[in-house]
């Protein structure tokens, strides 16, 4: 729904640009779907932007018990809020996000958290083998992939801070109503 409203929101500001510069509609709407592609992806691959809501945050970050220096990473962070709330706890923090849009607006609001950093990237791609803390909100079958190739390569001791979905076959460490915590 963001998504959506971000490019109405581009198609606004750019509109009298393309009229003066005589863009067909086409390529405007061309331009749209590339630019969607990654969302629609993100949506696909099991991490599509829904905002944890502040209740929920409180909680993951509780459980998180993080502490000055950690290294924490969001798989899939949306506008970064658990990244910011991270960073101001002392975490060097980083967010994988593959949804254009909603990365833009992460990275926009990181202009203002010091700590944190919001990458473009697949956050399936990356390296955990530094990882204090992993934040996550992935669906249940993303969950599954992620037992297989991510906890693999976690530290003993890392946390791992899931919302909604947990992980079949792996106990809990905590619960806090829908906030899981597993710790390697």
């Amino acid at each position: 729904m963001l998504e959506a409203f971000l490019l109405a929101g581009y198609v606004l500001v750019l509109s009298p640009l393309l009229y003066l510069l005589k863009i067909e509609p086409i390529w405007i709407f061309v331009g749209m779907l590339i630019i969607s592609l990654p969302g629609i992806y993100a949506m696909v691959t099991g991490a599509p932007f829904v905002p944890t809501s502040k209740k929920v945050l409180r909680k993951m970050m509780t459980l998180a018990k993080l502490t000055k220096g950690q290294k924490v990473y969001d798989l899939g962070c949306g506008d970064g809020r658990l990244i910011f709330a991270a960073s101001k706890e002392g975490a060097n923090a980083v967010g994988y996000e593959l949804s254009f849009p909603t990365y833009v607006l992460a990275k926009i609001k990181s202009l203002f958290s010091p700590g944190s950093k919001i990458q473009y990237k697949n956050f399936w791609t990356q390296d955990y083998k530094d990882a204090d803390v992993i934040f996550c909100f992935l669906l249940k079958d993303t969950m599954q992939k992620f037992y297989k190739i991510v906890w693999p390569q976690l530290r003993p001791g890392c946390k791992v801070v899931s919302h909604a979905f947990k992980i079949d076959g792996l106990k809990p460490s905590d619960k806090i109503d829908s906030a899981v915590l597993y710790i390697k």
